[in-house]
C-alpha cells in the first residue's frame, strides 16, 4: 500500500467513522452510506492534503475507494510535474 492509498482510505474511515482497514479499493463509497456531504467533506480534506483539485464531477462519478485513489495519484503526479516544469 502506498502512502496515497493509505491517507485516502484513512480519510474515508474518519468520514464515515469505520475502523481503519474496513474499507478497502473495491469498497463502494456509497454503501458506506455517505451523504453528498460527506462526499464533498472527503474530497476537502484530501484537496487540502494534497494541494490539488478534484474534477467537478468527482462527487458524482468516483463510484470505489479505488477510483478516488487512482484519481488522486493522477492528479498529484500532474502536480509534480508541472511544479518541475514551472521551476
Amino acid at each position: 500500500m502506498n502512502e496515497i492509498e493509505f491517507d485516502v482510505l484513512d480519510i474515508i474511515t474518519k468520514v464515515v467513522g469505520l475502523d481503519v482497514g474496513s474499507v478497502t479499493t473495491s469498497t463502494s463509497i456509497r454503501d458506506l452510506g455517505v451523504t453528498s456531504m460527506k462526499i464533498v467533506e472527503m474530497i476537502l480534506m484530501i484537496e487540502k492534503k494534497y494541494n490539488i483539485e478534484m474534477p467537478d464531477d468527482a462527487t458524482y462519478t468516483i463510484e470505489t475507494a479505488g477510483q478516488l485513489i487512482a484519481t488522486v495519484q493522477v492528479l498529484v503526479e500532474a502536480n509534480q510535474v508541472e511544479s518541475l516544469v514551472i521551476s
